[in-house]
Formats: structure tokens, sequence, C-alpha cells
């Protein structure tokens, strides 16, 4: 049994609607304490019986914990008279490169040096954000916001809110020629917004929380994914024309493929699937991965996914699925480690991975650092320190952006030597 806390609401993986998941007071941490009875948890006797209903009937399992931004994910045991949510004890284990990538060639440009500029943050953990497509503004949404933020780029100088959910937002797109812009909610609405205005255009209705969304390559289609386990492909014009149904866990990430034929979707199922757009049918299943699936991506070329858990980060070959290499907890330098040691901090875990446009990987550590690494063989090429652990992370040409848990932003530009390397056949 999987259970999931979005910010202060239980959310049952076992996707019933007939269950009524009422608030949580928000200082509530229910997994925070090792062998805390269900009985001493400040939740509403409603909400406390309804859970334990649920859980007596789920397969035994064993107990895991995952931790998220909002989230917390646990498996519980069958017993759950006294404890049951209690702290695993989390062993994290490396898996060395299988072997290396197997693609077509693809210039990769060296880094020759880089500039971090610092905007001014929000008050809370920056949640998601997005460059626009020209490079020249930016929209941010911190943790409990039920709003949007365009800032421009070169000032950091506020432009517009978009105001018009009724709950926390999730995620959200930019169209690819910048015109509009995709928000998705806990309110069960995706809103398409007019971004030189802000007004609010068309709202796609669906029945449970919205998670993740994308836009298509040519802007003609947008991909969600949601509470109740769908993918679901969308006109602007509020058309659906495919629904994929064949995850068991809840949609963490959605993402098109550059040549919008495909989409790659990540779950709480620890499953990718890389499925037909138009179609929804599945092309193949890429399995391996330990924990739910945090993000995922496709390459600049098309030829490749990169995908993550808090363990492990792996990239696949686009084409067929295969795995070509896995970055475990272990390929992370001494050094960045041996920060996490010092300042006591919990256990090193993996928050995001995707490609630059350069087609470096990045990943994100909660231990406040942000690597490049090369894509072929992993090693690392570049560190990032940041103030604070990197949620969300957004890359436009030669500009990366990247908001942390204290709620600043950071714009990081790459600056490129004009040598290129192609990866090897």
């Amino acid at each position: 049994y999987m259970g999931f806390v979005y910010s202060d609401f239980i959310v049952d993986t076992t996707y019933r609607p007939d269950i009524d998941l009422s608030p949580m007071p928000p200082y509530l941490d229910p997994f925070s304490a090792a062998g805390t009875s269900l009985a001493s948890l400040t939740l509403p006797l409603s909400v406390k019986s309804k859970f334990i209903d649920q859980c007596r009937h789920k397969p035994q399992g064993v107990g895991m914990r995952f931790h998220f931004g909002d989230f917390e994910v646990m498996l519980t045991e069958n017993e759950l008279n006294e404890e049951i949510m209690r702290k695993a004890e989390m062993s994290f284990t490396n898996v060395a490169v299988a072997q290396l990538l197997e693609a077509r060639p693809n210039k990769v440009s060296a880094i020759r040096n880089y500039d971090v500029q610092h905007l001014m943050g929000r008050a809370n953990r920056i949640k998601c954000l997005r460059i626009s497509p020209d490079e020249r503004r930016i929209v941010t949404c911190s943790h409990d916001d039920h709003l949007l933020v365009m800032y421009e780029l070169a000032t950091g100088r506020e432009l517009l809110r978009f105001d018009g959910h009724d709950d926390i937002i999730m995620g959200m797109c930019f169209a690819p020629d910048g015109k509009a812009l995709c928000s998705v909610s806990r309110d069960e609405t995706l809103r398409i917004w007019d971004t030189s205005t802000a007004k609010q255009g068309r709202t796609l209705e669906h029945v449970s929380m919205v998670i993740c969304c994308d836009y298509s390559p040519d802007g003609q289609y947008i991909v969600t994914g949601s509470q109740d386990k769908l993918c679901r492909v969308w006109t602007p014009k509020g058309m659906e024309v495919a629904t994929h149904a064949e995850h068991e866990g809840l949609i963490i990430w959605v993402a098109f493929a550059p040549d919008g034929m495909s989409v790659v979707s990540g779950s709480a199922d620890r499953t990718l699937r890389v499925w037909e757009a138009m179609t929804a049918r599945t092309r193949f299943v890429l399995r391996g991965h330990t924990g739910v699936i945090l993000s995922a991506c496709y390459s600049p070329d098309n030829q490749r996914i990169v995908s993550n858990d808090d363990q492990t980060v792996k990239v696949w070959n686009a084409r067929d699925g295969k795995c070509l290499m896995t970055l475990g907890l272990n390929n992370i330098p001494s050094r960045l480690s041996a920060k996490c040691v010092e300042a006591q901090e919990p256990p090193l875990k993996y928050l995001l991975s995707t490609y630059s446009p350069s087609s470096h990987l990045i990943t994100s550590i909660n231990n406040t650092v942000v690597m490049v690494l090369d894509p072929n063989t992993g090693a690392e090429e570049l560190a990032l320190y940041f103030k604070g652990s990197v949620y969300c992370c957004s890359c436009v040409g030669r500009t990366m952006a990247f908001g942390d848990n204290n709620g600043n932003i950071y714009l990081v530009t790459l600056k490129m030597s004009t040598d290129a390397y192609c990866l090897p056949p």
C-alpha cells in the first residue's frame, strides 16, 4: 500500500473517489517519528478510521519511506493496530555505469565558464518555475501559492500575476511560442493564460488533482498527469484527444518528446512509460527504479531519456527503452557528499534530473548542490552551490533557472567552448 502527503492532504494512490480525504493540520508530519501509532496522531476521526479500513486489506509489504518536496510516500505493513507508519532504514546502493550511451553522434560543447545571478526570491520554497522561450521572462510559483508571478529576467522586475486557481498550483509550462502559459492545480483544473495580459483563457476540467503538464513542441497539444493515474492529451481548445490509463500509481511527471510523437510519463508505481501521443498506445515500459519517479526528460536530440528516484538517476535509450547508464548516490564525489555529513543533514537523495540544451545532464542533490554531468560518462563537469536544496529547474538556450527550498531563484548562464565533441556511437 502506498500513500502520499501533498502539503496537508493524504492522497490514496489506490484511487478511491468515494473516500473523503479531509485536510490535515499543516504542522503535522505523521511520518516523522519512528514507531508512531496511528492512535497518537492528531487526525480527524473520519480520516483515521477510513485510512485504517483501507490499509487493513492491502497486501503485506515492506516498510519503506520516500520524501520529495510536498509529499512523503510510504509502504505500510499489513498489521495497522499500533505502528502503521514507521521510519524505515534506507540503504543506498550504487550501480555503476553499465555501458556508454548508445546514440547517434551528437555534438556536445564543453563548458568554458559560467555566471550566476541571484534574483529576488519568494517567501516560501519555489515549487516550480519556467523560463519563457525568448529567455526574457520567468514565471515562478512558491510552495503554497494559488497564483503565478512573472518577472523580467534581466532585472528581476515583477511584470504580471496570474490569479484564478482555487487551490495550490502543482505545475506549469510555456507554449513553444511563449504567448500562452498553462498551469495545473489541486483544484482539479488546467488553466491556460495569455502571457501578455495575464488574462485567463480556457479551463480544462479533470476529475482529480492535476499534478503535471507539458506542451507539445508544435504547441498543438497539452498533456496532463493526474492523481487518478491517468495521462490525458488535450488540444488548447479543450478537446480530449487521448487517454493513457496503464499506470498503477498517480502520475508525477509527463514530458513530450522533441519530435512530438511520444510522451514519457513517470509514476508513483516506480515505472516510466513511453507511449504514442495521439493513440496513447504504450511503446515500452522503463523498469528499474526502486522508488517513486520524481522527474523525467527527453534529451534535446530525442535519443535518450533521463529519470530519477531519490536514490538513482537513470539514462535510457528513447528508441527501445534499454537502460544505458545508472548513477547511484555513491557516484556523488566525496567532497560533495561530505558536506552533508558535516552539516549533520539527512542522507543524500536525488531531487531532480534533466538535460540542458547543450545536452549535459543536470542533477540536484538535497545538500544544496546541483551537478552538471558529462552526458556520456556521468562524470562531473561543474558543481553549483546554492543556499538551499533545489527542487525545480528550467533550461532554455544557455540559461538555467533554479529554485530552492528557501525561496531563492538563481539564473546560471553557461559559457560554452567553440569546440565540440561527439558522443560515441
